[in-house]
């Protein structure tokens, strides 16, 4: 019941007494219950909604051993790390992270860091899903398939994008396809479409094997 309707209650009651002449003492001990209680429920109103105001917490959150597993659509995410910090905005920071997104067309892309590297996880706040990832310090990238390492990238830094399904290589980027060699400013590869483009300052190493005529 809230203070208004309290008082409402109240007035109703006022109202008969009017109505009766004032009749009878119970009536009016009622009315005056009553009064204490609309006085003591605006106390209490106020400040409850005083308490309803933000509370202050500490910046961040921090879990040694961190393991994060996300399913969706046929699509998961499997990230670890030494440790994690947990941000006000919802991001996650990792040390030392290992991460695994398996695609929905049955590609698997294996994301590491050296032992000092790190990454962050920015999750989208309407759906609760992961919206990038951000590994830096010696990334090093595998997309694996049933027929082996398709290619494996090198590079300082990478972010993971899910809108747009790519992801971007900076920082002296390398892409190893066989014994073939990519490299360029920035490097993108699209992950539905298995597509690689460099941008920039872009060079390669290609091999070309010819296949040997029987006889």
């Amino acid at each position: 019941m809230t203070f208004n309707s309290l008082c409402a209650i109240l007035e109703v009651m006022n109202s008969h007494q009017l109505e009766n002449g004032g009749q009878g003492s119970g009536v009016r001990g009622q009315i005056f219950l009553f009064s204490v209680l609309c006085f003591l429920f605006s106390v209490t109103f106020s400040g409850c909604q005083k308490e309803s105001n933000p509370i202050s917490l500490s910046p961040t959150e921090s879990l040694k051993k961190f393991s994060f597993n996300q399913r969706d659509g046929g699509e998961e995410w499997i990230v670890k790390g030494e440790a994690a910090t947990f941000s006000e905005k919802e991001n996650i920071r990792i040390k030392n992270p290992d991460a695994t997104l398996k695609t929905k067309t049955g590609k698997t892309i294996w994301i590491k860091t050296k032992p000092e590297g790190k990454a962050e996880i920015l999750m989208d706040n309407k759906t609760n899903k992961i919206k990038e990832f951000i590994a830096t310090g010696g990334v090093t990238i595998q997309q694996l398939s049933d027929e082996g390492t398709d290619f494996t990238t090198e590079s300082e830094k990478a972010i993971y994008k899910e809108k747009e399904r790519e992801l971007v290589l900076s920082g002296n980027p390398v892409v190893y396809q066989g014994e073939n060699t990519f490299q360029g400013e920035v490097i993108r590869y699209f992950i539905d479409e298995g597509r690689i483009v460099i941008e920039r300052s872009a060079q390669g190493k290609f091999y070309y094997k010819e296949e040997k005529k029987q006889k």
